[in-house]
């Protein structure tokens, strides 16, 4: 049970730093969008999809019988939104054409990418979410998916961890900026895919040998 309740704390502050970065946004309070003004912000898109991320992660920890309409839901539902959002915009990049999703308000003055990719979260962010998605769409029709939750859960992971090291290292390509490609990942962003991760891998495992 420990496991799940790290995942599950994991979960409700991908949740409340979502909702506190919209709010930096919408306030243009710089410490909850960027933490320093020298780096790069979390993206409006990559905060709501955080919200939807954290919610999917907390479902996969329920395993009270009587609640498991509700996980199915909410493990279809926001799968879904995950996808419309971050799928919309990877094939925007991987194509070179504007999704509409990309506000104009919401553009950072950091970005270094050709003005097609203004306002839009690094492809890294894209991916995670993708794949968090997946295991949420998975989870709603097999149970039996420990060992995709610890490949998808260290996927994510070492994704955020890269990004980490590539902020310390001051190596732009480790946390994602590729100009006339991806923006770069926010720091706050690596971080809580790194944590995310770790939740669910911990899923994963708490399935494979439970507390």
């Amino acid at each position: 049970m420990t496991k799940l309740k790290i995942a599950k704390a994991i979960s409700i502050l991908s949740i409340l730093i979502g909702i506190l970065v919209m709010i930096g946004w919408y306030l243009d309070i710089v410490v909850l969008t960027s933490i320093l003004p020298q780096w790069i912000r979390m993206k409006v898109a990559t905060a709501i999809c955080f919200i939807f991320a954290g919610i999917i992660t907390f479902s996969l920890t329920i395993n009270d019988e009587a609640k498991q309409d509700i996980r199915q839901t909410i493990l279809i539902i926001f799968p879904i939104l995950l996808i419309l959002i971050m799928g919309t915009l990877f094939f925007g990049s991987i194509f070179g054409f504007q999704t509409g999703m990309e506000n104009a308000s919401f553009i950072d003055r950091h970005e270094i990418a050709t003005p097609i990719f203004q306002g839009r979260p690094s492809v890294a962010t894209m991916v995670c979410f993708i794949l968090i998605a997946m295991i949420g769409f998975l989870s709603s029709v097999n149970r039996n998916t420990k060992k995709i939750f610890i490949i998808i859960g260290s996927a994510v992971g070492t994704i955020g961890t890269i990004g980490i090291v590539g902020y310390i290292a001051e190596i732009p390509y480790l946390y994602y900026e590729i100009p006339n490609f991806s923006n770069a990942i926010a720091i706050h962003t690596t971080i809580l895919f790194s944590l995310l991760g770790l939740a669910i891998f911990l899923i994963g495992k708490d399935m494979t040998d439970p507390d």
